[in-house]
């Protein structure tokens, strides 16, 4: 009875030691991507490439650097259709986040449209985005 008991608290001490070392998958999608744009004379906003949305977080948005003192954010699905409730601005050096509703709605896909708040052509900025994000930075458009 006694080596039964040690046996199964091993047994248990073995099991508790091995789940404590497991580290929970994550599929979030929220390696950063660069941007860049310079206002042109037609106020054309910035639109990135597609990426993959994979959770319902918030996009995450970092407006580096840039002559503007912010960027205003709207999230497409892959068929170009706005996936924010409304517009928000990311000023410069700051990290926000973009609440959308790309992955509630069905959508696995979503790009950034990026434009100016500055009404003159030259003005630009830098920054980079993921569709998932993993902090928890303010929202820009609540």
């Amino acid at each position: 009875m006694r080596k039964l008991k040690r046996m199964l608290a091993l047994g248990a001490a073995v099991l508790m030691s091995v789940s404590a070392l497991t580290v929970p998958a994550s599929a979030s999608n929220y390696k950063d991507t660069y941007w860049s744009f310079s206002v042109d004379a037609n106020m054309r906003p910035y639109v990135t490439k597609l990426r993959e949305k994979t959770d319902a977080t918030g996009v995450y948005v970092y407006y580096k650097a840039g002559t503007m003192d912010g960027v205003s954010c709207d999230v497409l699905n892959s068929e170009n259709d706005s996936m924010c409730e409304r517009y928000g601005t990311v000023p410069r050096g700051k990290e926000r986040r973009v609440a959308q509703y790309v992955y509630e709605r069905g959508f696995r896909w979503c790009k950034l449209e990026l434009t100016s708040d500055k009404s003159y052509s030259g003005a630009g900025g830098s920054g980079v985005w993921s569709p998932d994000c993993v902090g928890s930075y303010p929202y820009c458009n609540l």
